[in-house]
């Protein structure tokens, strides 16, 4: 009994071979369709901002190492010709 009107949501037939009238606002589904395209432009431009960003911090930080690189090179340079650097032959 409970499947007795499963169709009667369908739209009814027309005598005549007219076209039907649109089920669903058209205007509608091209306003969100358009919103859609337009949140799909906006993620893609926030995205390339936020890849280019993440190059920019690979590139400042692979600087930062080369640079922390070169401190402890220094520091170990210094303390050799200081004479620092050989601590443990004397025990």
């Amino acid at each position: 009994m409970r499947f007795r009107d499963h169709l009667a949501d369908l739209p009814k037939e027309i005598p005549g071979g007219q076209k039907a009238p649109e089920v669903y606002d058209k205007s509608k589904l091209l306003k969100l369709e358009e919103e859609a395209r337009r949140l799909r432009e906006l993620i893609d431009k926030k995205e390339d901002e936020k890849r280019q960003k993440l190059r920019e911090w690979d590139g400042l930080e692979r600087d930062a190492k080369a640079a922390q690189v070169r401190v402890d090179l220094a520091d170990t340079s210094l303390r050799d010709l200081e004479g620092e650097g050989d601590i443990s032959t004397a025990f």
